[in-house]
This record gives structure tokens, sequence and C-alpha cells, in this order.
């Protein structure tokens, strides 16, 4: 029993570690007031893998990245990892898609 409980233990910090490793690969800076956010939000929640890499973030409490990579309209996606941002207020599903999965 004591050695289910230990083997049970490990598993979990393995996970817990993995799980704390991950880092979303896409940032999706809206606003409060934004007219299209909702929209692009609907398209990344109706998709399981685009939602595992697109955390949502508040372009007021991100006002240094805005500055610093000239974003100036929201909804925007930002990609983490190359530092490309993308304008997707008014983009369809498939363009959406092709910048969360292409990359």
């Amino acid at each position: 029993m004591v050695w289910q409980q230990l083997l049970l233990l490990r598993f979990w910090l393995l996970f817990s570690k993995k799980v704390a490793q991950m880092e979303k690969k896409f940032w999706l800076l809206t606003t409060s007031t934004c007219s299209n956010c909702p929209k692009v939000k609907n398209i990344i929640e109706q998709d399981p893998e685009m939602l595992a890499v697109v955390e949502y973030k508040d372009a007021m409490e991100h006002k240094d990245l805005c500055i610093e990579k000239q974003i100036r309209s929201v909804p925007t996606l930002y990609n983490t990892q190359t530092g490309e941002v993308f304008s997707v207020g008014m983009s369809s599903k498939e363009e959406i898609t092709n910048i969360i999965k292409g990359s």
C-alpha cells in the first residue's frame, strides 16, 4: 500500500512539473471594450488545440509590450516564442487557425 502511494506521489510530482513548464505559445491581447475580441475568443475556444496554446492578456496591463511591438489595435495575437504580431480583429476563422496552428 505504501509503495502505491509513493508511486502515485511520484507520478503527480512529475506531472505537475511538466504542466508548470508548459508555456502558452500565443497571447491574445484584448481589452474590455473591444467589440471584435469576443468573436476571436469564441473561435479559439471552439478548438481545444488552439485553446491549449493561447492565453488571454489585457492589452492595458501590457502597455510596454504593446509599445515595443507597435501594437495599435486589438484583438492581436502575439507569438511569445518568435515575437511575431498578428492583428486578427477582422480575420476569418481560417486565418486565425492558420496563424495559430501554422506556427
